[in-house]
């Protein structure tokens, strides 16, 4: 099946938004310039990119993406 096909078939049976949503409640979220200064420094950082990948491997969960 190809790719389209599965992800309409699974949109087609939504019974929760938590199956194409990621849930940021405990992600930074809308943090000023300032904040993102102190807590990251540049999105070259790994800190920075940690999130990011960590961002990356949650949506990859979410079973729309499976």
């Amino acid at each position: 099946m190809t790719d389209t096909k599965s992800a309409c078939l699974k949109l087609a049976n939504v019974y929760t938004e938590d199956m194409f949503i990621l849930d940021i409640n405990h992600r930074p979220e809308g943090i000023s310039a300032e904040e993102f200064n102190d807590r990251y420094k540049s999105i070259q950082s790994q800190k920075y990119k940690d999130v990011i990948e960590e961002i990356g491997q949650a949506m990859k969960q979410l079973e729309l993406y499976r």
